[in-house]
């Protein structure tokens, strides 16, 4: 598998040299196929690739992957927005209501405090992501070469996923 990825690496570069000299309309054939395009043949990507790009061809498209790949981080958003909505509704009950809206306000106050205690419930039994796991321990074990190959399989990923919005940018 590391010979897959100095093969993309040439690619990556050889797309950029020719990019200073002119801009192509469409990104090189050797960037675009890969195992996103369909199976993998034979063993030119190893078993980190196929993990990899198992795992994320599991997502749709359309969905985004910041809840799916972290979802601690995706509730710590969701956490901030909520609170900041809860701030607002307390400086806002500061001001002289009448009783019908003050009772909306508190309610509301309710409300958000109950989807607060909720989401930090989900935010503790967030599991990670397994690739979130596997790069952890690629870490871990100090292995720079399995972990740039992780990281080029991803940039694989990316940029198979990325190609239709350059090619309509274009």
């Amino acid at each position: 598998s590391l010979p897959v990825v100095r093969e993309r690496y040439e690619a990556v570069a050889a797309a950029l040299r020719t990019g200073r000299d002119a801009k192509p309309r469409v990104w090189p054939k050797q960037l675009l196929v890969g195992p996103l395009a369909g199976a993998p043949q034979g063993d030119a990507y190893g078993s980190l690739a196929q993990r990899i790009f198992s795992e994320l061809g599991a997502m749709s498209e359309d969905s985004s992957l910041l809840p799916k790949l972290f979802p601690v981080a995706h509730c710590h958003q969701q956490l901030t927005t909520l609170s900041q909505q809860r701030q607002a509704c307390l400086n806002r009950g500061r001001e002289y209501l009448e009783p019908e809206d003050r009772r909306r306000l508190e309610s509301s106050a309710e409300g958000l405090d109950r989807e607060i205690a909720r989401l930090k419930t989900v935010r503790q039994q967030a599991p990670p992501h397994a690739l979130l796991k596997t790069f952890g321990q690629l870490v871990l074990t100090g292995d720079s070469e399995r972990i740039i190959e992780f990281g080029a399989h991803l940039d694989d990923w990316k940029q198979r996923r990325r190609a239709p919005l350059l090619e309509h940018k274009l």
